[in-house]
């Protein structure tokens, strides 16, 4: 976990996401988290026929910000972030620390689910590439200037590439 505590952690932090946002994505007018997938056109995942957008949840007043990767199968279908196998660990992890995760905002790196085709050709999770982060980067950064919270815990690489540059 970081907690942001300083001015220039923020400043650098907030910087390289902005700059990420919008880093080759084709200029749009600013858009509410709210929209509807047509907003995504141009992304790689628009058309994946593997789930809609699963958006953030929690209070708009979270103090604590957990961010994944991205949605799994499970996630995709009830369009709720961290509602399959990586929720049941956050939970588990939540509980076990006394953390209510009513009390957190949820969100994912990238809103759709990236997939691909296993060994066997059955659907499978993969890992987003940069042109997907980059597509829904605009959404983190949205979400993490309206909550505003206190404590961003990165779970996982892609997110903490995404959130701070290092892995």
């Amino acid at each position: 976990m970081q907690k942001w505590t300083g001015a220039l952690a923020r400043a650098r932090y907030d910087k390289r996401l902005k700059r990420l946002a919008e880093k080759d994505v084709p200029k749009r007018t600013a858009l509410p988290m709210s929209d509807k997938p047509e907003s995504c056109k141009g992304c790689p995942l628009y058309d994946s026929p593997y789930g809609g957008i699963v958006w953030g949840e929690g209070p708009s007043n979270a103090k604590m910000m957990v961010v994944g990767e991205a949605p799994g199968e499970e996630e995709s279908l009830t369009l709720k972030p961290f509602s399959g196998g990586s929720g049941r660990v956050l939970n588990a992890l939540l509980n076990h620390a006394g953390v209510a995760r009513k009390e957190l905002f949820v969100t994912n790196t990238v809103k759709c689910r990236p997939t691909a085709r296993g060994a066997q050709g059955q659907v499978v999770n993969r890992q987003p590439t940069e042109t997907e982060i980059r597509h829904c980067a605009r959404y983190l950064v949205g979400e993490l200037e309206k909550i505003n919270p206190n404590v961003v815990v990165a779970m996982g690489n892609v997110p903490m590439k995404t959130l701070t540059g290092k892995t």
